[in-house]
């Protein structure tokens, strides 16, 4: 269970979050038609160790870089590589930092130069339904409260899906903390939410259906079996008295 966070704890999670910001501050620079996201993991690696911060992801559980790069149809865990990037792709960054012992955790959509209708309907209609729910956070709410939020939202689209696999998480000392919640469940079920407590938000949207699977070669990548893009937005959230601030 992740505890409540001290007043120092809170400043380490700020400066991490802080650290974080401007990692997709220059990925959003630097993402154009021709660059690789393999040229993105640098950057994001040097920016966090330039930071005295440690890079959350790399050498994870065996994951071999500081980014996940996540484009078009692939889900989640994308690996960097030297595939160059194209006009009209998306791309999922998601990227942690640990600064003393405070980790964070955060994900952004990133369009390639000019994108499709579609594609901006997916990113806008993911970050809609994440804002939704982090304004709903505060003392007293259940998880179960703003999991429905997201699933409620999405009821009025057919033509997503949630993935109900790939799921928020509680952070703090470390990268994933129980416990873990889907974007999907009912009003007044699960923890309840205190001051000081720190989890993940992070709707992850499929255009099409919610049918996944994860590469039998690299035992990372998860790709949509019917190729229909997905979107994946995060923010680590602190639950205040007042109610939620997003750390980043």
């Amino acid at each position: 269970m992740s505890k409540l966070k001290t007043v120092e704890e809170i400043k380490d999670l700020e400066i991490a979050g802080k650290i974080i910001k401007d990692v997709f501050l220059q990925i959003e620079k630097k993402i154009k038609p021709g660059i690789t996201s393999i040229e993105l993991d640098k950057l994001a690696y040097d920016i966090i160790i330039k930071a005295n911060a440690i890079p959350l992801f790399l050498n994870h559980e065996g994951f071999p870089n500081t980014i996940c790069a996540s484009p078009n149809n692939i889900v989640v865990h994308g690996i960097p590589n030297d595939n160059k990037l194209k006009e009209g792709d998306i791309i999922t960054i998601d990227v942690g930092a640990k600064y003393n012992k405070m980790c964070v955790d955060a994900a952004r959509t990133f369009a390639v130069g000019k994108i499709s209708q579609e594609d901006q309907k997916l990113i806008d209609l993911t970050d809609e339904s994440l804002n939704l729910a982090i304004k709903a956070i505060e003392p007293g709410k259940k998880i179960g409260d703003i999991s429905n939020i997201i699933e409620t939202f999405f009821k009025k689209f057919k033509e997503y899906s949630i993935s109900s696999e790939y799921v928020g998480h509680f952070i703090g000392e470390n990268l994933w903390e129980e416990p873990v919640f889907p974007n999907k469940g009912k009003k007044g079920t699960g923890l309840e939410l205190k001051a000081g407590m720190t989890f993940c938000v992070e709707p992850i949207i499929i255009r099409g259906k919610d049918q996944l699977f994860v590469d039998p070669f690299d035992k990372w990548t998860v790709y949509t079996k019917h190729k229909g893009k997905a979107c994946h937005i995060e923010h680590t959230i602190l639950v205040t008295k007042k109610g939620a601030k997003i750390i980043v």
